[in-house]
Parts: structure tokens; sequence; C-alpha cells
């Protein structure tokens, strides 16, 4: 068939288009998408790693130090016991602790190395530096109860780095399976609802948990990590106009790049005290 006209200017602009940017169908739409896998990689995470993962670390636990069973922990548990109660309350609170390290991952995503094991090994160390001081509290009688077991305590920092490890590998399964927003109608409002949620329920309390904290350094995380959301929507908005570069400005990219590192940083400087105390020091 002979092209028309317009095809032929179609084909122009194709070909004159720059190198480094990509036309999209929707942009905010995928944007969307990118935030909805975020906070479902979040909920899946918190339910398999913190809530299963946990319970297993708590009886992992117990047969290093046998003698703490029977104790009771500071928030009112009895040491060893396992109940189908316990552990459901332990998923329930896993998946919304997930949800809230999920706010954390949309935002620092755009800034760590591209999907595979090259990001997941980022983010290990990152989920450690930022999540340990959230796990591990010197000023609780537990560590006391457990003898300030080194094993133990390397077993929750171990958590921690599974956690960074699970929400890279999962996060890189959802976006090869989930539908594109553009795609089907049904997918945007789902991921509008669970957008929502993140919006006007998590994102608040995760913001109220870092800078209400009381413990030292744990607001530098929180500037960080602000500074980091701020260059992440930034970024969404240079991709909303329908052109969407390869990759992000090299000045936004660097902003990005600091302030996470940075926050990595605050992170262990706030830990290493909780992880000291935990070993009796």
């Amino acid at each position: 068939m002979t092209p028309t006209p317009a095809s032929h200017q179609e084909e122009a602009l194709a070909d004159t288009a720059p190198a480094d940017e990509t036309v999209v169908d929707s942009p905010g739409r995928e944007i969307l998408r990118e935030i909805a896998r975020g906070g479902l990689t979040g909920v899946i995470v918190g339910a398999v790693v913190v809530g299963f993962g946990g319970r297993i670390a708590m009886r992992v636990s117990t047969m290093l130090q046998p003698g703490a069973i029977g104790g009771i922990t500071d928030n009112g548990n009895r040491i060893g016991d396992i109940t189908a109660g316990g552990t459901l309350a332990l998923v329930t609170v896993g998946m919304f602790i997930g949800a809230m390290a999920g706010i954390v991952w949309v935002v620092a995503t755009p800034w760590l190395p591209a999907g595979g094991w090259r990001r997941a090994i980022v983010a290990v160390p990152l989920a450690m530096a930022v999540g340990t001081v959230g796990l591990i509290e010197s000023d609780t009688g537990d560590f006391i109860q457990l003898h300030h077991d080194p094993k133990i305590v390397a077993l929750l920092l171990a958590l921690v780095g599974l956690v960074g490890l699970a929400f890279s590998l999962i996060d890189d399964l959802l976006e090869r399976r989930l539908p594109h927003a553009s795609a089907r109608a049904g997918a945007t409002a789902l991921y509008s609802l669970v957008v929502a949620i993140g919006a006007f329920v998590v994102f608040p309390i995760t913001l109220a948990s870092y800078f209400g904290s009381s413990r030292a350094g744990v607001g530098l995380i929180a500037i960080a990590l602000v500074v980091v959301g701020l260059a992440t929507a930034t970024w969404w908005l240079l991709r909303v106009d329908g052109h969407v570069h390869v990759h992000p400005p090299r000045t936004l990219a660097i902003v990005g790049r600091a302030a996470l590192l940075l926050g990595a940083l605050a992170g262990i400087g706030a830990g290493l005290p909780g992880v000291a105390g935990a070993l009796g020091r």
C-alpha cells in the first residue's frame, strides 16, 4: 500500500526523535503502576519475610537460648509460645511494616541500579542501614533474657537484609507479571486504589514514625528520605509530559543518590548503638 503523507510525516518524526527518549502511551498511568507495584511488593515482603520470617527467627532464638523460654518480653508475649493467633498477628503487623517499607522502596528505586542482581546486592545493605534502627533496640529487656547472644543479633540483622533482597526480587517479578495500566481499565482502578491507600494512610504514618522517633539520628534519616522523595517526585513530573528520557537528568540523579547515601549513613549511625546494646556492650 502506498504510504500517505501523514504516514510519511510520522516516519520522519520517528527518524528524527532523540535517541535517549521514548514516547509512551500514558506515562502517568505507568508511574501509577510503579508506585502500586512497590506497595504490593511491600505487603508481600511484609507477610512472608517480616511475618513468617520473624516467627522463624523467634523460634531459632529460643533454640539458641532455651533458658529464656517462659520469660515475658517487653510487649507482653511469652518467649517460646508459638500459637496460630500470635502468628496471624505477627503476619498482619508484618504486612503493615512491609507497606511502610514499600513507601521507602518506591522513592528509592529510581536511584538504585536497574533491576536484577545488581539492584539486589545494593538493596541488602541499604535495608540493613535504614531498617536496623527500627528492629534492634538496646533499651528493651528482651536481649537481657536472651543473654545478649551475638548469634541472635546476627540473625536479626540477616532478617533485615533479607527484606532488602526480597524487595528487589519480588519487585522484579511483579514488573514482569502485572498488566500495564493502559492495557486494562481494571488494572488502572486497582493501582489507583493501592496508591490512594498508600498516600492517605501508610505515607502519613511512615512519616510520623520517622519524625516522631526519639532515637538519636532517626530524624536525619527522615530528612534524607524526604529529599530522596522530592527528587523522585521531580523525576515523575518530568516523565508525565509524554517523553521519557532513558535516564533522569544528571543533576537530579546526583541529588537523589547522594540523599539516599546520606540516609543510609545516618541509618548506620542511628542503628549501631542499638546493636552494641543488644550485644551487651
